[in-house]
């Protein structure tokens, strides 16, 4: 199984992005290495350069992740036929996001995590100007959905009354063809 990461015109921004994919679907990362792959594990494992890596400690890797240019170039994501199912199905897995009000504890589905960022963002101002007159906590931020797929689906289509017009606001314009 391959996943490309393009460059988004920032340095590194393939490789971060390719870090945060495996990251959030609870891989491990090896350390970087120019014009090397850097190994991946499904687990919390520190891994060491390739070049540190034995061939029998290579052969145990999950995958790898390798960018021919990794300050300007795509990042590719290789998981191996050998690696475990629950990391097959962790890669294949689809992370829903949301915005966590911590404080009050308050889940809030949106539509990507770019979106639960700005949803974040947007609540984050709005409590500050409260946070002299109220004794609770605020603290939003963007975080993998807690609960089922239906229930995510079910929150986007019906928000909170409390949540609607901030969620609806952090929404990006639909950009005409």
């Amino acid at each position: 199984m391959q996943k490309t990461f393009t460059n988004t015109g920032t340095e590194f921004s393939a490789w971060r992005a390719a870090e945060a994919f495996l990251s959030e679907r609870g891989f491990s990362v090896g350390s970087t290495q120019k014009g090397a792959a850097s190994g991946i594990l499904f687990g919390d494992f520190k891994i060491s350069k390739w070049r540190n890596l034995s061939p029998k400690e290579r052969n145990q890797l999950h995958g790898t992740v390798h960018a021919l240019d990794i300050r300007s170039g795509s990042a590719v994501v290789t998981l191996r036929e050998s690696a475990p199912a629950e990391a097959k199905a962790a890669f294949l897995r689809e992370i829903l996001w949301c915005c966590h009000v911590r404080g009050p504890d308050d889940v809030m589905a949106c539509d990507d995590k770019e979106h639960a960022e700005r949803v974040a963002g947007a609540l984050s101002k709005q409590f500050k100007a409260l946070s002299g007159k109220m004794d609770v906590m605020f603290d939003p931020v963007a975080a993998p959905w807690p609960h089922s797929a239906e229930a995510h689906a079910g929150d986007l289509s019906s928000p909170s009354v409390d949540y609607a017009a901030v969620i609806a606001s952090a929404r990006l314009p639909l950009v005409a063809a």
